[in-house]
């Protein structure tokens, strides 16, 4: 049983007593140990003095499994001892210990803090020592991602070498023993949803004969419930329910009387199709890091089943958008970095400052060899949280790269402080993570994608979505960007822009891919500025991206 000690502000207006009792009660349901000093001081039957309160903090951070930081302007405050902030000693205190122990462990923090905020709180009441290196949460919008962190199976630190649960194609393996269903909630909402929004794919998938025989005596007649059936199945039931659905669809194609209701029955059946293949990963728990599996030799296959298995790791959702060349489709939902083979932390941290935080003129444009600067490590683990967190829904993030194999048994840094896992595509020796020969599975896909790519609108990563386009967060940062260049001529000229997607977000039209590219170089020349705003201009060139 996991230890899971939480890190509250005493009498804080955001977490109040209530807020965190009904944390505690999630906690205690999936059967981990809440550890709070509300509950050990009642276990008592009195209350304790300093030392013995001190003594039993000491030992219970030094026990825990994970700690949640319940994060306020309040509890910020509390943790950098401002003096302005009245009371909160425990947190004070609390905050030097761990400090202390991510120091013994060279700052590395292996999911044992984690932040957790109320939904809709800004990162910025977060303690700057927590901004970069812990798993954030908002509550109680991530409360199944929130409990599946505390709840799994508990580990030493640091992570692990992965432990893979290997199965042949045939082979009879428990829906429990493959993968806990919280780390897919994402995948299986967005199912439903788009089901439910398909009159004529739920007709067909509730008068197919092979679905109701192979349901018995469960009913599929609504959207939750056939979604939960396909939740419950065993691996070798997978493959044959992916190629009925090809079937309903085909089915309920014919029944469609316009393009948007086929569209819709497309988007469905790709979203129940993949919810099915994130089903066939088979990982304990979603905080390893896992090689790709082997696969064809093809750069869109291996970016595809590396979304998958990094769908499934962080608990992001994944669609489909246009095919490669070759018809096997690609992945959004997940952000791949496409980087030649690296064998040190160096080199790749190097390469992928360069890709993500630079401008692309940049990228080749007197790089600097060796480590990152702290700050250049801190500014690069804030761009890709950005692009993980871009919008209002999770994204995966997923690490992709060619070329020469890392040395034997090493571990990237990057990969492992921000929890997201690292394909590498020359792994000579490929961990089967798949409930059938990936090779099948891509044929699998191409056949799917055969069916419904040309009845799947191309669209912006929010296709399908109710989720809308994150207009409100863009428009923000770059009017941030406009008064603190305020009397430059990057400045008239960002403003000038700015109007021009602001007209495009109120008419409700789509913005030219000139005026994206157009708003971006600008962005990117506001760089020379200073560093002052630099984690800003990351961030909108991210949202820019997001749009094109």
């Amino acid at each position: 049983m996991k230890n899971i000690f939480i890190s509250y502000a005493a009498d804080d207006p955001v977490w109040d007593q209530a807020s965190v009792l009904e944390l505690a009660r999630a906690i205690d349901a999936v059967g981990a140990k809440v550890v709070w000093d509300v509950r050990h001081q009642a276990s008592q039957g009195r209350k304790l003095s300093l030392a013995e309160w001190r003594d039993w903090m000491n030992s219970a951070l030094e026990d825990s499994h994970h700690v949640l930081c319940l994060a306020s302007e309040k509890y910020a405050a509390l943790w950098k001892r401002d003096e302005a902030a009245m009371g909160g000693f425990g947190v004070a205190h609390e905050s030097i210990r761990m400090n202390n122990k991510l120091y013994f462990q060279k700052s590395r923090n292996h999911g044992w803090i984690a932040t957790v905020r109320k939904d809709g709180a800004q990162r910025a009441c977060i303690p700057d020592d927590l901004q970069y290196d812990c798993s954030d949460y908002e509550w109680p919008k991530d409360r199944d991602m929130l409990m599946s962190h505390v709840s799994a199976k508990a580990q030493p630190q640091p992570i692990p070498a992965p432990v893979m649960t290997q199965h042949a194609p045939t082979e009879s393996v428990a829906a429990s023993a493959i993968q806990a269903p919280n780390p897919l909630a994402h995948q299986k909402a967005h199912s439903i949803e788009l089901l439910a929004a398909s009159t004529e794919l739920q007709a067909a998938t509730s008068a197919s004969d092979n679905l109701k025989e192979w349901a018995k005596p469960a009913s599929l007649d609504s959207p939750e419930k056939l979604v939960e059936w396909i939740m419950q199945l065993p691996i070798e039931d997978l493959s044959r329910t992916m190629r009925e659905l090809r079937n309903c669809y085909a089915k309920a194609a014919k029944a469609c009387k316009d393009e948007a209701s086929k569209n819709a029955a497309a988007s469905a059946t790709a979203a129940l199709y993949l919810l099915c293949v994130c089903r066939m990963v088979a990982i304990d728990t979603r905080e390893q890091l896992v090689p790709v599996p082997g696969m064809e030799d093809d750069e869109a296959a291996v970016k595809l089943m590396a979304s998958i298995v990094s769908v499934v790791l962080a608990g992001g959702r994944l669609r489909l958008q246009s095919a490669a060349a070759n018809g096997i489709p690609l992945a959004e939902g997940t952000f791949s970095a496409r980087l030649q083979g690296f064998s040190s932390d160096d080199e790749l941290e190097r390469a992928l400052y360069a890709t993500v935080v630079l401008s692309a003129d940049a990228t080749n444009a007197g790089l600097k060899t060796g480590p990152l600067t702290q700050q250049e490590y801190a500014d690069l683990q804030q761009a890709l949280e950005d692009i993980r967190n871009v919008g209002t829904e999770l994204q995966a993030l997923t690490l992709v790269v060619l070329g020469s194999p890392p040395k034997p048994g090493h571990r990237f840094r990057l990969a492992e402080d921000l929890q997201v896992p690292l394909f590498h595509t020359a792994d000579e020796v490929a961990i089967q993570v798949l409930g059938m020969p990936p090779a099948k599975l891509i044929s699998q896909l191409k056949a799917l994608w055969k069916d419904v790519g040309s009845d799947i609108r191309p669209a912006s990563p929010s296709a399908g979505h109710a989720a809308q386009p994150p207009w409100q967060e863009m428009l923000a940062l770059l009017q941030q960007l406009v008064a603190q260049t305020k009397g430059s001529t990057d400045a008239t000229t960002l403003q000038n822009q700015l109007a021009e997607l602001e007209t495009a977000r109120t008419t409700g039209t789509k913005p030219s891919r000139d005026l994206l590219a157009s708003t971006r170089r600008t962005v990117e020349g506001l760089n020379k500025v200073g560093d002052g705003f630099s984690d800003l201009v990351v961030r909108a060139i991210k949202f820019l991206e997001y749009f094109q």
